[in-house]
């Protein structure tokens, strides 16, 4: 439902959705890049704004049967500090998601490559039919943030991190939809000076300090937390 004070659309309050989002980096290009995509502008949350792959969890993310799982220490950590109410989704799901909505946006696969084709008829067919299955030891929890209130859509985002040495891409076009008008490696400068979210600069700021090179990139024992508190939107510790 949508107000309208003083000329300023204000979304009636809604509960986050659980979502993921990842950061792909590339290490072997100098200076460091990330993957993004620039949304289209005919959509309601974030248009024209570049973004990390990712979206919110599917069923088929809570149902999958066959990838390699989290680190225990990423496992852990997602334990610790996810909603209670998402308390199903920490062990695959958020993981997954943003794997699957990976390939789905950009046509990369995040995963290793296998001979086992197991019958799957959701969201993960083209997967399991290119010879990959996801994997989420690869994964590093690096964030989580909640969009504030009074917008469109509002997501409870677990962000991870991924070397760019792992993905596997594919030319095939119905593995790529239209999320994204166009996908791009940007440099940390670059990307934090496009046309994004104040959570993606926040975010941007933090990685590019704490995983600047291929051996900083690793599982933390703390992520940062940003959201509302009141009226001011802040970040913390968790």
């Amino acid at each position: 439902m949508l107000n309208t004070i003083l000329g300023k659309k204000h979304f009636m309050y809604q509960h986050p959705r659980p979502a993921s989002s990842v950061l792909i980096l590339d290490y072997d290009h100098k200076p460091t890049r990330v993957l993004m995509g620039l949304r289209q502008h005919t959509h309601i949350f974030l248009p024209n704004t570049y973004v990390f792959p990712g979206g919110r969890i599917d069923k088929s993310d809570s149902r999958l049967k066959h990838f390699m799982p989290h680190q225990d220490q990423t496992l852990d950590l997602l334990q610790r500090t996810t909603h209670k109410r998402h308390a199903s989704l920490y062990k695959q799901a958020f993981g997954l998601a943003c794997i699957r909505e990976t390939l789905e946006e950009t046509g990369y696969f995040i995963g290793q490559f296998t001979q086992y084709r197991p019958r799957i008829s959701s969201q993960w067919k083209n997967f399991f039919q290119a010879g990959m299955c996801p994997d989420l030891s690869i994964l590093h929890y690096i964030a989580r943030a909640v969009t504030p209130t009074g917008k469109p859509r509002r997501y409870d985002t677990c962000f991870f991190a991924v070397d760019a040495k792992h993905i596997h891409t594919t030319h095939h076009p119905s593995h790529i939809d239209d999320e994204f008008v166009n996908i791009c490696w940007l440099t940390w400068e670059e990307a934090i000076n496009s046309r994004i979210s104040s959570i993606t600069k926040h975010l941007l700021h933090d990685v590019s300090s704490l995983f600047d090179s291929r051996d900083n990139l690793c599982q933390t024992s703390h992520i940062p937390f940003y959201h509302q508190r009141g009226k001011q939107y802040i970040r913390d510790i968790l």
